[in-house]
């Protein structure tokens, strides 16, 4: 539990830097709002940018053996990417380099409106991300929801205009000319230095939310931008479930068709949430601080973000260094005293033709999804691969320890994987223990045989109901009992063969009368 708390802390902190990002007010002139609206709105561009991060240990702290090496595999790491092609707002590519201690594993990424293919080297098949509904869920979902995508795409631009203009400045900000090269070209460009401390938070959120409540034409505006936007999801739904016939859901109906009544509406409730969270504003953070003790050592000025954006004279980014600091709780779980995360990148070729990159993905690609296997995505790397090692040897994502229980009436319905007696034998569900490797099982029905498929060991085992001769990647092998059914018409066959076959050791627990299987 002690790795986990403090890992959520880091998650927590990187989440906030997505906040406080967000920019500030005209500075000096300098209309920082029309600044993000354009970057926003931009169609195509070029670009390099790199990523890393830093866990900085606590003064006088003594990691555990994992922790240390948890440190110096994260310090280690640093994305960098050599160019990034933006087609159109649905086409991209991505070419660079993951550095990860002394050495560089090249990607190249791919989005369409579709899917996503990723390519690493050593990679047997692109990796590829669905980023689009599934057929299945219709046409017409599908269709909804590219709609969906672009009006947010076009509506995003306004509401982030609306949010920066609302953005108290901080108390360190400052625009200067400079020239700068961005893609080996020198430029003069406006240079805006932001730095904002974690116990200036509170306040500038204050100070927005009462410059929101004033504003009563800019928030109906920006509520009928996103009525707009999410308006023919409500209408679906409503045709979906049908309107009800009480005159209470007819109302609702009726408003929800109604923009100006609906904006209004809306409106008044966002007001009055407004007005009720600035009333005891002070006195309700204060008490939300002092319980959360820890929350309150993070929002310190040991927390700090500075920014250093470069923008041409037609008001678009064209360079932008970040150091976003996060100070840690004093914490005896928390082994650090800070996080680090830096970003740079450079921009050019904006809203000019641009071609993305693609990949060559006609010998199929290993489809990656919520529940992907990690012994599949190892197996799709080259064992003599920078990725395979990692993922195998440091990362231990094809790593498995589980236990097999007696079946009998204690164990029975508390264990999906059981093991039972016959002849001397201990035998197992071979479904049941494969998939507890990730390998894939297949039943043939002409044959009568269950086929395992374990991507690890590359190896491909075929039993025959009845029989006790397997074929191991089309080698026929004896074993110790033949292949029974039992009355729920599940296939077993003998544990220590398929665990010795499958590379894994078998270990006897005599207290509980269970085997324990491991395998690196």
């Amino acid at each position: 539990m002690k790795t986990v708390k403090w890992r959520q802390w880091i998650a927590a902190g990187l989440a906030g830097m997505l906040i406080i990002l967000a920019g500030c007010q005209s500075v000096g002139g300098f209309a920082v709002d029309r600044v993000l609206e354009n970057n926003l709105k931009s169609t195509s561009s070029e670009s390099s940018l790199s990523y890393s991060i830093e866990l900085v240990v606590k003064e006088g702290t003594v990691l555990t053996g994992e922790e240390a090496e948890m440190v110096r595999l994260i310090n280690s790491l640093k994305l960098s990417v050599d160019h990034m092609k933006v087609q159109d707002p649905n086409r991209l590519s991505v070419k660079g380099s993951i550095d990860y201690q002394d050495q560089s594993v090249p990607f190249l990424m791919t989005v369409n409106e579709s899917d996503m293919l990723l390519w690493l080297e050593g990679a047997r098949k692109p990796i590829a991300f669905s980023n689009a509904p599934t057929d299945e869920w219709g046409e017409d979902y599908a269709l909804q929801y590219r709609q969906l995508q672009e009006q947010m795409r076009q509506a995003a631009p306004t509401v982030a205009s609306y949010l920066v203009k609302h953005l108290p400045n901080p108390n360190v900000v400052s625009v200067t000319n400079v020239t700068e090269k961005v893609h080996g070209e020198s430029l003069n460009l406006h240079k805006l230095h932001v730095e904002i401390k974690g116990d200036e938070m509170i306040g500038l959120v204050k100070k927005m939310l009462e410059s929101i409540a004033k504003d009563e034409a800019g928030l109906k505006e920006i509520i009928g931008v996103l009525y707009d936007v999410y308006y023919p999801i409500m209408t679906q739904a409503m045709d979906l479930y049908g309107e009800a016939e009480d005159s209470e859901s007819s109302l609702g109906a009726g408003l929800i068709k109604n923009k100006e009544a609906a904006v209004l509406m809306l409106y008044e409730l966002i007001r009055e949430s407004l007005d009720h969270a600035l009333a005891d504003f002070d006195k309700e953070t204060a008490k939300w601080l002092e319980q959360e003790k820890e929350l309150k050592q993070v929002l310190s000025k040991d927390t700090s973000l500075d920014i250093d954006l470069f923008v041409d004279n037609q008001m678009r980014i064209r360079k932008q260094n970040v150091a976003f600091t996060i100070a840690m709780p004093d914490a005896a779980d928390v082994p650090f005293g800070k996080v680090i995360v830096r970003a740079e990148s450079e921009t050019w070729n904006i809203n000019q033709p641009v071609q993305a990159d693609t990949i060559d993905a006609k010998g199929g690609v290993l489809q990656f999804g919520m529940y992907a296997s990690g012994s599949k995505l190892t197996a799709n790397f080259e064992k003599d691969s920078t990725v395979y090692r990692i993922l195998k040897d440091d990362l231990k994502v094809t790593q498995k320890q589980f236990y097999i229980a007696q079946n009998d009436e204690l164990y029975y319905d508390w264990y999906d994987l059981t093991w039972s007696m016959l002849d001397g034998a201990a035998m197992v569900p071979i479904w049941a223990f494969a998939d507890q490797l990730e390998a894939d099982v297949t039943w043939v029905p002409q044959y009568k045989q269950v086929v395992v498929d374990d991507p690890i060991t590359e190896l491909s085992l075929r039993f025959t109901i009845g029989s006790d001769t397997v074929y191991v990647n089309g080698t026929a092998q004896t074993m110790s009992q033949p292949v029974t059914v039992d009355a729920d018409g599940t296939a077993h066959a003998p544990l220590r063969f398929l665990a010795e076959t499958l590379g894994a050791e078998l270990k006897w627990d005599e207290e509980y009368k269970e085997f324990i299987v491991t395998r690196d």
